[in-house]
């Protein structure tokens, strides 16, 4: 099995879930210095099952053991890529500002409560200590590491900065920014939040690889990278709901979800999985069930599930064809194997 199917297969059958990054507690000081990351090489893994066993008759049977990883680790080495990074070194050290209006894309996101109060141009140090402002009203604490390291989106020799703050509060909230340089003027052009419940990986090519759980029976896996230009582009969508009663909540799922609310769906375990690869268009959907239990004989093909599907105005696929749709895509976008799994991200922590 190849590094792609078994990510493809990871991606439809397998939630992935990140473990955080240990906050490391810093001394901070007026001045500016750097150092290296020395606390004890921390890794997230990249795959861990929604279930022991969600599987179909169709389709492929996936476990723990064949899903391919993804780490991110941090590493003492200071040399992790041979990128011109000079140009981040004076907004690294409070010598520059950066445009950070791009955080107004984020609303959600409560880190961000006060950022409307800074000036659109900020330093560094404005930026953290806001930051920081939003990190204690989740729970009293230090002030957050603040680490960095550099990528290369759209892998065109040119880098990006990555910022990283690291709260010690119990949910492990985490800010990452990533700033690029536009004809000298650095911005931040995405921005994203991880904390227990939502985990995201960035590896050395921009690639972004996004968990979502809001509950034990709802799971959300998101695939997306940063170009050349510093645009997100979303690769796929993938939603995992048990919940019978919520499905009509989705877009161009309502049919779906009140037909689904009149079956034995509850009863059987079932599991509706959709995608779709651009948030404007439909989410292709199948289903799965938990524990491998399938309630009856050519369950995708006849049948009760068979009649909701084929009856309810939804893109039905087989698990197979899903697979195969996915692949197509990913190969259309030029995102193969060596973009996706890359080599670990090297931080650096930033004292202040």
């Amino acid at each position: 099995m190849t590094n792609k199917i078994k990510l493809l297969t990871g991606i439809v059958s397998v939630i992935l879930v990140l473990t955080g990054c240990d906050a490391k507690e810093t001394t901070q000081t007026s001045e500016t210095t750097v150092t290296t990351q020395s606390e004890e090489s921390i890794t997230e893994t990249t795959t861990e099952t929604i279930t022991e066993n969600v599987t179909t008759s169709s389709g492929p049977i996936v476990t723990s053991d064949d899903v391919t990883t993804a780490e991110e680790t941090v590493n003492e080495s200071d040399e992790s890529t041979d990128l011109d990074t000079s140009i981040y070194d004076d907004f690294l050290f409070g010598n520059q500002t950066a445009d950070i209006s791009g955080y107004a894309e984020y609303p959600c996101y409560s880190i961000f409560d006060g950022f409307d109060k800074l000036p659109s141009d900020c330093t560094l140090n404005e930026i953290t200590d806001q930051a920081n402002s939003n990190f204690d009203s989740y729970a009293p604490q230090i002030d957050s590491v603040i680490s960095y390291t550099y990528i290369d989106c759209g892998r065109d020799n040119i880098p990006e900065l990555l910022v990283r703050l690291t709260g010690d509060a119990a949910d492990e909230t985490e800010l990452t920014m990533i700033f690029k340089d536009y004809d000298g003027q650095i911005k931040m052009c995405y921005a994203y939040i991880t904390w227990s419940r939502c985990t995201i990986s960035i590896n050395k090519n921009g690639y972004l690889a996004m968990y979502g759980s809001s509950g034990a029976y709802s799971h959300n896996f998101t695939d997306a990278y940063i170009d050349a230009d510093g645009h997100y582009q979303l690769l796929t969508d993938t939603i995992f709901e048990g919940m019978i009663d919520v499905i009509n909540c989705y877009p161009g799922l309502e049919t779906l979800g009140d037909n689904l609310l009149n079956s034995h769906a509850w009863n059987d375990g079932l599991y509706i999985e959709g995608f779709r690869f651009s948030k404007d268009e439909p989410y292709y959907v199948t289903f799965r069930f938990i524990d491998n239990i399938e309630p009856y004989e050519n369950v995708y093909t006849e049948g009760e599930y068979y009649d909701i599907y084929t009856t309810s105005e939804v893109l039905f696929v087989l698990p197979d064809e899903q697979t195969q749709l996915m692949l197509d895509n990913y190969a259309d976008k030029q995102c193969g194997d060596d973009f996706m799994l890359n080599e670990e991200l090297e931080w650096n922590e930033l004292k202040q």
